[in-house]
């Protein structure tokens, strides 16, 4: 016997085996839903964890930028107090400080002053 020929004799089970095909087709549907929904969720995730990883090191670079411009000025200071050092280094008036300022040493008519930091406090 054919499909129809079985739906013409029990018209009550055709219309039960509909509604469970509506019911399995309803039921592969809400599974699809789910699972689409399962990896959108997936790849926002992944997109927003992505996102806040960028973030940090996009904030951790900009720090050692800024300390790396700091630490090059400093250096840039340090290198033209050394050339006006190199530049004096022959002098007299240079010559004679340095050796006050590091030997202590002084003209023999020169008169030295020297003060008590303990009568001071």
């Amino acid at each position: 016997m054919r499909r129809e020929d079985l739906e013409l004799l029990n018209p009550q089970d055709s219309i039960e085996a509909r509604k469970r095909k509506k019911k399995r087709l309803k039921k592969r549907a809400g599974k699809k839903k789910r699972v689409i929904l399962l990896i959108l969720t997936a790849v926002f995730t992944l997109f927003a964890v992505k996102m806040l990883t960028m973030e940090y090191k996009y904030y951790s670079l900009n720090k050692q930028k800024n300390e790396l411009t700091q630490q090059i000025s400093e250096e840039k200071l340090k290198s033209k107090e050394l050339n006006e050092e190199l530049n004096n280094s022959d002098s007299k008036s240079y010559i004679e400080y340095l050796a006050k300022k590091y030997l202590g040493l002084i003209y023999p008519n020169e008169k030295v002053y020297v003060t008590n930091e303990k009568d001071k406090k």
